[in-house]
């Protein structure tokens, strides 16, 4: 339950009319980047790997799901060979800053 507080809380603020700002959010979004900067290097690096020879042209950013100690890292590639049309799509879990699972999502 205690995991769950953070999320229970914001949407009773939102309904009690004492949502977080702009810049409140703003700054939790740039401290989540910043934490997770080492684990996104780490799964990018498992992504290239997997990939081999193909070239590729990466998307702007990954997705990033935090679940408390438990963050889920979702990497695009889009391969520049015009005849491969699906992009390739790479996730990798980590828990508590170890990395539990990778591989094309």
């Amino acid at each position: 339950m205690r995991h769950l507080m953070p999320i229970l809380f914001a949407p009773a603020l939102m309904l009690a009319g004492c949502a977080p700002s702009p810049q409140e959010v703003a700054l939790s979004s740039q401290r989540a980047v910043a934490t997770t900067a080492p684990l996104v290097a780490r799964c990018k690096v498992e992504f290239v790997k997997s990939l081999g020879a193909l070239p590729v042209t990466f998307a702007d950013g990954p997705s990033i799901t935090n679940f408390g100690d438990a963050i889920s890292i979702r990497l695009e590639a889009q391969p520049t060979n015009p005849n491969i049309i699906d992009a390739k799509i790479y996730s990798c879990d980590f828990e508590n800053g170890e990395m539990t699972h990778h591989g094309p999502a």
